[in-house]
């Protein structure tokens, strides 16, 4: 079963956490503030219907809460439900999916879903936007471009990051050296300190490797710096908080090295609610996030209180009242340090959890299995 990830900023650590779910891919690195639309469609009626990417053998389908096939097995491999879509692969070609399971074909979508009815599309050396349909609605002129969060998207021009809105207008001039998605009314931003001279130094820099050669903060809408540039990592801001990492992020999970750095968690005002205490974090949704504490990951609410004890290999946010985790044990072959895993595997158990930390049925679980790349 093969991996189709493409997305700006993945790190090593993100396609390692795609490989553990053998075929679901979304398991950002930089936390995402669409963790909260994770599983969420949409009906005729434009009620939420929530869908769970559940596989069958060798392939992937779409659940409901109770177990029930709404989208019968098909794909190599599937991504949740963002903004009434889904990423799925089949026949080694990757296209979209709506909840009735009716179609929508990949046109050099730049994205694995859209954002605000928009994606990023590449044609040629350039990106811009485009609408479900494929027609561009912002001409592809930009050397990168990431989601549109709350009417403005980072996109790259040369060697900086700024911010465009949805006619494609520059909002924010390019000025930064990274930069995320609106939400909450601000963006991370990132500065680098330092600039490699030899291809030691810029394997030592990557993202996933060093990682310590950026200055995190957040900007508003008007490009204006409200949380200073002090953090290593600094994800979307979600239900009031973002998780912040200091330190260096490692390579290989499950690893002494996997992260050596501290994460905790920042209001809009850049007060620490949390302080960097887990070795892990991703967003809030529905009154939870996921933290690893020590070797394993468990669930704390706003307020700082284990939820749900540290006891999964692996663990996303929730959404329609149920989380993706894993049990059991992590296994990773490594040829050399700073490439990409030639196999990963989990033996134990894959499933949906409800807020009590159980996993809700035998319908929404399966076996993990060590499996070779």
């Amino acid at each position: 079963m093969k991996l189709h990830v493409r997305t700006r900023g993945l790190s090593t650590v993100a396609l390692l956490c795609a490989a553990a779910c053998c075929a679901v891919v979304v398991c950002p690195a930089q936390r995402s503030a669409r963790d909260r639309a994770h599983g969420e469609a949409r009906d005729g009626a434009g009620d939420a219907v929530a869908l769970f990417p559940v596989p069958e053998g060798d392939r992937w389908g779409y659940k409901d809460r109770a177990g029930r096939w709404a989208i019968r097995p098909q794909y190599q491999s599937a991504n949740p439900f963002v903004a009434g879509m889904a990423e799925v692969w089949q026949d080694d070609l990757k296209f979209y999916v709506r909840a009735d399971g009716t179609r929508v074909e990949d046109r050099n979508f730049a994205s694995d879903h859209f954002s605000e009815g928009l994606m990023p599309v590449r044609v040629g050396d350039k990106y811009g936007f485009a609408d479900a349909e494929g027609r561009l609605v912002v001409f592809p002129r930009f050397d990168y471009a990431g989601d549109f969060g709350e009417g403005l998207a980072p996109v790259k021009i040369k060697d900086k990051w700024g911010y465009v809105a949805r006619d494609g207008g520059v909002k924010i001039a390019p000025q930064f050296d990274d930069a995320s998605r609106f939400s909450e009314g601000l963006a991370s931003v990132c500065y680098e300190i330092a600039k490699p001279k030899t291809e030691e130094e810029r394997v030592e820099l990557l993202p996933g490797g060093g990682d310590t050669n950026k200055r995190c903060g957040y900007v508003n809408k008007s490009g204006e710096v409200v949380i200073a540039p002090q953090y290593n990592e600094a994800g979307d801001f979600s239900e009031g908080l973002a998780a912040v990492r200091v330190g260096r992020r490692g390579n290989v999970i499950g690893s002494e090295d996997e992260q050596t750095g501290k994460w905790g968690y920042i209001d809009r005002a850049g007060g620490v609610v949390m302080p960097l205490q887990f070795q892990n974090a991703r967003d809030f949704a529905e009154g939870l996030a996921p933290v690893k504490i020590g070797a394993k990951w468990g669930y704390v609410d706003a307020g700082g209180k284990t939820v749900i004890p540290p006891r999964f290999e692996w663990a996303q946010s929730f959404s329609g009242g149920l989380a993706l985790v894993a049990v059991g044990e992590t296994k990773t072959w490594w040829p050399r340090r700073g490439v990409t895993a030639l196999a990963i595997g989990l033996k134990g158990k894959y499933g949906y959890i409800d807020k009590t930390g159980e996993f809700v049925s035998d319908k929404l679980t399966w076996k993990g299995k060590w499996k070779k790349r």
